[in-house]
């Protein structure tokens, strides 16, 4: 039930736009300062991984690993999203915690 509301809220993000996927966006967009959550697919290759990680501590932004990303944003090939709303972004962040603590 937790993950559900994990992948809903995700899913209104993307149907909002206020979620951008794509590895040139999301990079894009963090160098402009219009992220607010940092979303990776937990299959994500290391390198990607130690960039994002980088750029987001950088900023003082959350970096979340989520199961499937690219499949809940309906882009499967997208392996990172940037959410740039910071209401969507809290609501993401409050469902990945209660996520982790079920598990």
């Amino acid at each position: 039930m937790v993950r559900s509301k994990l992948t809903a809220y995700i899913g209104f993000a993307a149907r909002a736009r206020k979620l951008k996927s794509g590895d040139f966006t999301c990079e894009k967009l963090m160098k402009q300062k219009k992220v607010q959550l940092m979303l990776l697919d937990s299959g994500v290759s290391a390198n990607t991984r130690e960039k994002y990680e980088a750029m987001c501590s950088a900023a003082e932004i959350d970096c979340l690993y989520i199961e499937d990303l690219g499949r809940l944003i309906g882009k499967d090939a997208h392996k990172t999203a940037a959410v740039t709303d910071r209401h969507f972004a809290g609501i993401i962040r409050e469902a990945y915690q209660a996520t982790e603590q079920a598990n």
